[in-house]
This record gives structure tokens, C-alpha cells and sequence, in this order.
């Protein structure tokens, strides 16, 4: 059938077979092994939370974005539970880099891990297998189990930041009774 072709067409037929075999090859057809995972979480758990840090709230631990629980929550869903030593090595590293205290650093790393992995378990137990958002109420069953796992790592880290940066009890908890936060002035004030 090959002589029948124009030699314009045979070299484009023999280039496509050659592009086709080569990315075959090139192709990883073994699963990536469970090390390499977990650095490569570590990694993009790192990298993405340098960028959020980038529009932090002085001093430099707080801000309003995080895009690590989101990566650390999708990887769990999707790579397993066994996952989670990629999220506590990279939420450790970047907690080092910020804090310079290696206790405060694990700690808060640990929140950070056991808010991906218990987010993951009660999207599991409420939602069912990841992607089956079939309903509207799925994606706001979603949403409040991200908010509420939130909490988590928030709740966790409040103790080490507290520890580390000397924080008095009303910067770091708040005052003025059930929800209301003292202001800059308040704190200041009310300090001895």
C-alpha cells in the first residue's frame, strides 16, 4: 500500500508514525512512585504558598488567600490519603521560611495536613467520590466543608503564633465578647 503513495505522503505518513512511536516512548507508562509524589506535592504546596505570602498581611503569616489548602484538599481527594506527608513537608517548609522556628513551623504544619485530610473525609462521607457534583447542594455541601476544615489550620496555627510572636491574648483572640475583634487602637489600649 506504501507504493501507491506520493513521496510527499509517505514522508508525512513515516514522519506521523515516527512522532506517534517517539511520544509512546517518551510517555511515562508506569505510575510515578509514591516518593516522587509526595515531593512533587511538597513542591507545588511550597511554590504556591511563596505566591500567597506575596500579598500577606503584615508582618508576613496572615493573609487572605490560600491556595495551598486548596491544592492540599485536591490531593488528597484525587492521590489518596497516604498523600499527606507531601502537604506536612511543604506547609513545613514554607512555615520555617516565614517563622524561623522549627516547633511552631511542624505544628502549624500539622494543621495544615489534618484540615486537607479531614476536609477530604467529609467531602467523602457527604459528597461521595470527588467530581460527583451532580446537584447544586453538592457545591455548597463543598463549600461549607472547605470553610469549616479552614478552621482547623487556623485553630492549630493560633497557638504556636501566639507562643512564637509573643501575642497577648487580646490581639490573638479577640475582645469584646462572642465575635468581636478588637481593633488595632482597642488592642493597644487595652494592653497594660
Amino acid at each position: 500500500m506504501n507504493r501507491h503513495l506520493f513521496p510527499f505522503e509517505r514522508a508525512r505518513k513515516w514522519t506521523v508514525d515516527f512522532a506517534a512511536h517517539s511520544a509512546r516512548t517518551l510517555a511515562l507508562n508506569r505510575p510515578v512512585p509514591y516518593l516522587a509524589r509526595v515531593v512533587l506535592l511538597a513542591a507545588a504546596y511550597f511554590f504556591a504558598a511563596k505566591l500567597a505570602l506575596l500579598v500577606a498581611i503584615s508582618p508576613g503569616y496572615a493573609t487572605a488567600v490560600w491556595p495551598p489548602s486548596g491544592i492540599a484538599l485536591a490531593s488528597v481527594l484525587l492521590l489518596g490519603s497516604r498523600i499527606w506527608p507531601g502537604i506536612w513537608l511543604g506547609a513545613s517548609l514554607v512555615n520555617v521560611a516565614v517563622q524561623s522556628s522549627l516547633v511552631a513551623a511542624t505544628i502549624m504544619a500539622a494543621g495544615n495536613t489534618l484540615e486537607a485530610l479531614a476536609g477530604a473525609a467529609l467531602v467523602r462521607a457527604f459528597i461521595g467520590l470527588p467530581g460527583a457534583f451532580r446537584r447544586g447542594e453538592d457545591v455548597v455541601k463543598f463549600v461549607a466543608i472547605a470553610a469549616a476544615s479552614a478552621t482547623i489550620a487556623a485553630t492549630v496555627a493560633a497557638g504556636p503564633l501566639a507562643f512564637v510572636h509573643s501575642l497577648s491574648s487580646p490581639s490573638c483572640c479577640g475582645t469584646g465578647g462572642l465575635g468581636g475583634w478588637a481593633t488595632p487602637s482597642e488592642s493597644s489600649s487595652s494592653l497594660p
